[in-house]
């Protein structure tokens, strides 16, 4: 059955569905988008295990070596740290919809200058902000912005910011292989190379921790190893790819501006996902106090390694959604769109029952005694608040497939502005629990409403009708 598409400009789709798409043509790619989808499943299903293993010993490892208030202070300060990833304006996530392109119309060459051109151009971000970042840590007061003068030495804290914020500036261009995988659908191998990034902060946690070396061996390990483990993969990814391999010479800044439009729009996207749920620690910090972020963060972890299990389905649906939307295949999207939204959400609801009945028993066993006592009112919140992300991001991965993108900056950042506010009035009147509320109660007024309209608006405003081959 051929189907007629109608694409305008801001699509950016170099690859459309032709109005004589055949039906055995529709279902080969299909079969191999399924096959791509199910060994990433699988891949993840045999090493998200290890993962998690590390995921819950590391902080158990942290907060046993540190205590609880500079344990907190090292929850704050990875949260600042990971702010920066933002000075990237979106390059690489716009990179991912621009190799999805190049994939569908089997275009290396164009791959090639795309990559060229992107890490040229992060790398010179990367260096001016990494002067910026140098400043700044030894600038700013961090033992006084976080309440804890009596508790951690200024230098300590400063050495500290420094190596999360290095780390994390470095991994903004050594993290570009998890980009390829992605728009190739090979998110198989990226699982492989995150099982052995976890593996490595396990082992390195525990050498810190042996050690005694405070909250600069955390950053060390927590920040620093991943950061290595990223440099590895992209050399390997260039010896198995050397198509893909930059040069200066194939830098065009004609794809770095086409790449940043679509970038800029990403990059504020991430930024209003990271003031919704990765800013609460640093507000709990200023306006409770650091003594408070354990309590916080370890019920948020729990519900983050849900959100993991919940994120092995999802994760190779946006290349996925990308590269069927192109070849005209919407039936297939929509359908992918909604089991994920149902398994995902069944996890949620799964991880707030175990929470909610045996949370505090988990919380005083994990934190080795240094979180005794987490209220019902803090998990229902944060079970609430992961919920609804679920919610939104199964359908933000659909449209962010098409760079359907200024819609949801409008909701996120409304939304995430929203938050803040909530979240400082609320935690000065509230404490933890006003601020873990802020998010869902915020969320049910914009993004939680507004993601199912800004869907459907895209299938009417470009006349998307399901295929059915």
């Amino acid at each position: 059955m051929s189907q007629q598409r109608v694409l305008d400009k801001n699509d950016n789709f170099t690859a459309a569905a032709d109005a004589s798409t055949s039906g055995h043509e529709v279902h080969a790619a299909r079969t191999e988008r399924n096959r791509r989808i199910k060994n990433t499943i699988v891949s993840g299903v045999i090493l998200r295990p290890l993962t998690q293993v590390s995921a819950l010993i590391v902080p158990y490892l942290l907060i046993r070596n540190l205590g609880g208030p500079r344990y907190g202070v090292f929850e704050a300060t990875i949260a600042a740290a990971a702010m920066l990833t933002f000075t990237n304006a979106g390059l690489t996530l716009g990179l991912l919809n621009r190799l999805i392109d190049c994939h569908v119309s089997d275009d290396r060459q164009l791959a090639r200058r795309y990559m060229s051109s992107l890490m040229v151009t992060l790398a010179g971000i990367m260096a001016v902000t990494m002067l910026a970042w140098a400043i700044c840590s030894w600038t700013i007061p961090w033992a006084r912005v976080l309440k804890v003068t009596a508790v951690v030495g200024h230098d300590e804290i400063k050495r500290a910011v420094f190596i999360a914020g290095a780390a994390t500036l470095l991994g903004m261009v050594f993290n570009l292989p998890t980009v390829v995988y992605s728009a190739y659908q090979e998110l198989n191998v990226a699982n492989f190379w995150d099982a052995a990034s976890k593996f490595l902060v396990l082992a390195a946690t525990f050498a810190v921790a042996h050690r005694q070396w405070g909250l600069l061996g955390a950053a060390l390990a927590t920040c620093c190893v991943p950061t290595a483990t990223s440099l590895a993969n992209m050399l390997w990814i260039f010896l198995k790819r050397p198509w893909l391999r930059p040069s200066i010479a194939l830098f065009d800044r004609r794809l770095v501006w086409s790449t940043l439009s679509d970038g800029l729009m990403l990059s504020l996207l991430q930024l209003s996902v990271a003031l919704l749920f990765q800013a609460d620690k640093f507000v709990i910090g200023a306006v409770v106090g650091a003594a408070a972020v354990p309590a916080y963060a370890f019920v948020g972890r729990f519900f983050l390694a849900a959100y993991s299990v919940c994120n092995l389905l999802m994760a190779p649906l946006w290349p996925a959604y990308g590269e069927a939307l192109r070849r005209g295949d919407v039936s297939w999207a929509l359908r992918a769109m909604r089991a994920s939204q149902w398994f995902t959400g069944a996890i949620t609801v799964l991880a707030a029952v175990v929470m909610l009945g045996w949370g505090n028993h988990i919380l005083r066993i994990w934190s080795d005694g240094k979180v005794t006592h987490a209220s019902r009112s803090l998990m229902l919140a944060v079970a609430c608040m992961f919920a609804l992300r679920i919610w939104v991001e199964s359908r933000s991965q659909l449209l962010n497939s098409v760079n359907y993108l200024r819609p949801q900056v409008f909701f996120l950042l409304l939304h995430s502005v929203l938050n803040l506010g909530v979240a400082i009035l609320a935690g000065r009147r509230f404490g933890v629990e006003g601020v873990a509320w802020a998010t869902p109660i915020t969320s049910l007024m914009t993004s939680g409403w507004g993601y199912p309209m800004l869907v459907r608006r895209y299938l009417r405003r470009h006349q998307v009708a399901p295929s059915h081959p």
